[in-house]
C-alpha cells in the first residue's frame, strides 16, 4: 500500500522515468559480449504487452511490468538499429590502391591544409564489390587538388585505406563500433593528385544540405582571408564545421571551459529561435491590420520553428541539436496551439525521440553531457520558478540586471557540475572554477552579439550582403577566443583525473536522475547515490591503471613507473596512442622515455637489446631485438615472470608464465598487463569487444576458439 501511495503522489513525474528504462535497455545491448537474438527480445515485449493489459487492476505490479517493458523496447531498438546496419568494413589495410567515389562530405583541415572527406559508392582497385566499404574515409592536403572538393564530385585518387581503428587499450573509446554505425568502413589518406571524374550533381536532399554547407564555409573563409581562427570559429558556429579548429584553440577553449559554446545545443537553438520569433513579430506589429486581424503570435512561431530545423539541417544534424529542436519545437507548437509547455515533459520527450531512433547516440559523450546539464537545469530553476519570477517583477533595472548575471553564474556552475562526471569519464579532465568567469564574459556575448549577426549573415548570405554582419560576428568570436587564450593558454586551468569505474558513474547517473525527476522528499535519496558514486570512483580509480600499456601495432610499450609516470618506449611512434594512454593515467606533462642504455626509473634498465623491470616482485622482459632470444631462451637462464615482444613471434623454447608476442597482439589487439599483489592479469582489446557486429573477423575466430576451448576444459 505504500509503495502504491508514492506511485500516486508522483504520478505526474512517472512518465520522466520512460526514457531512462529506454537508456537502460540499451546499453545491456551494447554492453553484452555476444551479439542477442532479435526474434527472443520481440517476442518478450509480446509477452509484456499482454501483461499489461491483464494487469489492469494493479497499480505497482503494472508499473513494474511496464518498466520491463520500456527496458526491452530500448533494448530491441538498438538491436534493430545495429543489425539494419549492416557496415560492410575492411578487416587489413589497402593500398596504396586507386579509390573511387562520390564526395558526401567534404571538411576543411585545420588552417585550410586539406580537406576530410568522405567518398559514397565506393570502389577499390583489385577489390570485388561485396567485400568494398559503401563509405571510406580520406584525408587529401590542399596540393592534391586544384580548387575546392565540394560535396557531389565523382573522384578517384592513389591512397591507402585502413580498417576503423580499434581501441588504444582495453576500456578505451570504440571508434570502430562509432564508426560502424556511421556507416564507415574504412580511414586512410591521398598519396597522389585527386582526378574529378564528375562535377557536383544536384540530387539528393542529404547532399543538397552538404552544398548549402560548404557554399556558407566558403562565405565565412572569403570574409576573413587573414584570420584562420576567426574564420574557423565561426564556421563552427554557423555551419557546424569544427574539423577546421586547431589543437592549441581546442585546448585553449577546453581549458576555459567554453567548448559548450562551439557544441551547437539548447543555447544556439532556443537563440535562433528567439531571434526569428521576436524579430519577426516586430515587424509584423509595425501594421496595424495584421495585428488585429492575424495570430502574428503563432506566425511568428511557426517561422520560428522552421528556422530552427533550416539550422538544424545546416549544422549537420548533431545529437544535441536534435534534443534541442525537439524541445523547441514542441514549445512553439504549444504557442501555437495555445497551451504551455512542460519542460522536464520535453526533455524527457525528445530523449525517448533520440533513444529510440538512434539509440548508438547513448555511447556519445555529447548526447550524455547535453540530457545532464538540460535535466539538472531545469529540475533547479522548477524549484526557483516561483521566487525567481517575484524576484524579477519586484525589481529594478539595475536588480534585473544583478540577477540576470547571477542567473548566468548559476546556470555556468549547475550545468558545470551536472557534466563534470562525464568529462572527466570520458575525457579524464575538466575544467577549473575560472571557467565561471570565462562564461559570465563569453555567453553573453554569444547571447547578444555573436549569434544575431551570425542569424542575420546567414539571411543575408542569398542576396550577397553577409560581409558585415560576419564581420560583427568575427569580432564577438575573436574577443570570446581572447578569453580562452587569456584563460586557458598552457592547460593550467584544467583538472586531470585516471579513469575510472563504469559502475561509479552509473551510481552518480541514477543519483543525479533520482534527484531530480522526483519531487517529493524521496528525491534527497539520491545525495546518498551520487556520494557512494564518488566514493568508488575514487576507490577504484587507482586499481584501474595498468602497470604495462602495449599497443595493437607492437610500435609502442608503456610502464607505470612508481612515482606514477608513464615510460614509453618511443615519443615519435604512434602518438595518437600515447596521448591517449596518458590521458588514461590522468598525466598533463610529457612522460620520460626508455633510453639505449641506463636507467629510467629505480627498477627499470635498458639496453638494445631488452629492457628489465621488476614490479612487486615480478621480472618483467621487454625485448628490443630478437638477438635477445639467445640470452632469454637458454634452459640454464632464470626465465622471467612475463616476457613481452611487441615486434616478434617469441620460440616455443623460452620460458615465462606469461607471454605476449605479436601474434598475440594480431589476434587481440591491445594489451595491458596489472601486475598486483603477486598477481598477473592480462587484459585485451578482444576479451573486452566481445563478438559483436563490428567487432574485426580475426576477433571473432579467437573469441569463438576460446569460448571452445573453455567449454571443453569444463566437460
Amino acid at each position: 500500500m505504500q509503495a502504491a501511495e508514492i506511485l500516486n503522489a508522483e504520478r505526474e513525474r512517472l512518465p520522466l522515468w520512460l526514457p531512462v528504462f529506454i537508456g537502460i535497455g540499451a546499453g545491456v545491448y551494447y554492453a553484452l559480449p555476444q551479439e542477442p537474438l532479435l526474434w527472443a527480445s520481440v517476442l518478450s515485449l509480446a509477452i509484456l504487452a499482454v501483461l499489461l493489459l491483464l494487469l489492469a487492476g494493479k497499480p505497482v505490479l503494472r508499473a513494474v511490468v511496464l518498466c520491463l517493458f520500456v527496458t526491452l523496447l530500448g533494448f530491441s531498438a538498438a538491436a534493430l538499429q545495429a543489425q539494419n546496419r549492416k557496415t560492410p568494413m575492411l578487416e587489413k589495410r589497402v593500398g596504396p590502391a586507386m579509390v573511387s567515389g562520390t564526395v558526401a562530405e567534404a571538411d576543411t583541415l585545420p588552417e585550410n591544409k586539406g580537406w576530410r572527406i568522405i567518398l559514397s559508392d565506393v570502389a577499390l582497385e583489385k577489390r570485388p564489390p561485396e567485400k568494398t566499404p559503401e563509405k571510406v574515409r580520406l584525408q587529401i592536403y590542399k596540393k592534391a587538388f586544384d580548387g575546392d572538393i565540394l560535396p557531389g564530385m565523382r573522384i578517384s585518387v592513389l591512397a591507402i585505406v585502413n580498417p576503423p581503428p580499434l581501441p588504444v587499450m582495453p576500456g578505451a573509446f570504440n571508434f570502430r563500433r562509432q564508426m560502424y554505425f556511421d556507416g564507415l568502413g574504412g580511414t586512410g589518406y591521398a598519396l597522389g593528385p585527386v582526378t574529378l571524374e564528375q562535377a557536383a550533381g544536384k540530387n539528393g536532399w542529404s547532399l543538397f544540405w552538404e552544398k548549402l554547407r560548404s557554399s556558407v564555409r566558403r562565405d565565412i573563409a572569403a570574409a576573413f582571408p587573414e584570420n584562420t581562427v576567426t574564420a574557423s570559429l565561426v564556421s563552427a558556429l554557423l555551419a557546424g564545421e569544427r574539423d577546421g579548429i586547431s589543437k592549441e584553440t581546442w585546448e585553449n577553449i577546453r581549458a576555459a571551459g567554453l567548448s559548450h559554446l562551439l557544441a551547437i545545443s539548447g543555447l544556439h537553438i532556443g537563440l535562433v529561435a528567439g531571434l526569428l520569433f521576436f524579430a519577426l513579430r516586430a515587424v509584423l506589429a509595425l501594421s496595424e491590420r495584421l495585428t488585429l486581424y492575424w495570430p502574428i503570435k503563432k506566425i511568428s512561431a511557426a517561422f520560428a520553428l522552421c528556422g530552427s530545423i533550416v539550422y538544424l539541417c545546416l549544422v549537420g544534424a548533431p545529437v544535441s541539436a536534435q534534443r534541442a529542436v525537439m524541445m523547441t519545437g514542441v514549445v512553439l507548437l504549444a504557442v501555437m496551439l495555445d497551451r504551455t509547455g512542460l519542460t522536464m515533459r520535453l526533455a524527457a520527450l525528445a530523449a525517448a525521440g533520440i533513444l529510440l531512433l538512434t539509440p548508438h547516440a547513448l555511447l556519445n559523450a555529447g548526447f550524455q553531457m547535453s540530457f545532464a546539464a538540460v535535466v539538472c537545469l531545469i529540475a533547479f530553476y522548477e524549484a526557483l520558478s516561483e521566487k525567481w519570477k517575484s524576484w524579477y517583477r519586484q525589481a529594478s533595472v539595475m536588480h534585473r540586471s544583478a540577477l540576470y548575471f547571477f542567473g548566468t553564474i548559476l546556470t555556468t556552475v549547475i550545468a558545470s557540475l551536472a557534466t563534470a562526471p562525464f568529462s572527466l569519464f570520458h575525457f579524464h579532465r575538466v575544467a577549473g572554477l575560472v571557467s565561471l568567469f570565462a562564461n559570465l564574459l563569453a555567453v553573453p556575448l554569444t547571447a547578444f552579439l555573436v549569434m544575431p549577426a551570425g542569424i542575420a549573415a546567414l539571411i543575408l548570405m542569398p542576396l550577397g550582403l553577409h560581409y558585415w554582419p560576419l564581420q560583427l560576428t568575427g569580432i564577438g568570436v575573436d574577443m570570446i577566443y581572447e578569453i580562452s587564450r587569456d584563460i586557458g593558454e598552457g592547460g593550467n586551468a584544467l583538472i586531470y583525473a585516471p579513469s575510472w569505474s563504469l559502475s561509479a558513474l552509473l551510481l552518480i547517473v541514477a543519483g543525479g536522475l533520482w534527484l531530480c525527476l522526483w519531487q517529493s522528499r524521496l528525491r534527497l535519496c539520491g545525495f546518498a547515490l551520487i556520494a557512494a558514486g564518488i566514493f568508488l570512483a575514487v576507490y577504484t580509480a587507482p586499481r584501474l591503471q595498468p602497470d604495462i600499456y602495449i599497443s595493437g601495432r607492437g610500435d609502442l610499450a608503456g610502464l607505470r613507473l612508481e612515482d606514477g609516470r608513464l615510460a614509453l618506449s618511443s615519443l615519435r611512434r604512434e602518438k595518437f596512442t600515447a596521448g591517449q594512454w596518458q590521458r588514461h593515467a590522468g598525466l598533463r606533462q610529457p612522460q620520460p622515455v626508455w633510453p639505449e642504455e641506463g636507467e629510467a626509473g629505480e627498477d627499470l634498465q635498458c639496453d638494445w637489446l631488452r629492457c628489465r623491470w621488476q614490479k612487486h616482485g615480478k621480472l618483467i622482459i621487454i625485448v628490443r631485438n630478437p638477438l635477445a632470444f639467445l640470452m632469454l631462451c637458454d634452459a640454464e637462464s632464470a626465465p622471467p615472470d612475463i616476457l613481452i615482444a611487441p615486434q616478434d613471434a617469441v620460440p616455443h623454447v623460452c620460458r615465462a608464465e606469461t607471454v605476449i608476442d605479436r601474434f598475440d597482439l594480431w589476434r587481440s589487439g591491445s594489451h595491458t598487463v596489472f601486475v598486483k599483489d603477486g598477481d598477473v592479469r592480462v587484459k585485451t582489446v578482444a576479451q573486452q569487444g566481445g563478438i559483436r557486429l563490428w567487432s574485426p573477423e580475426h576477433f571473432v575466430r579467437e573469441n569463438d576458439k576460446n569460448r571452445k576451448s573453455s567449454t571443453a576444459k569444463i566437460r
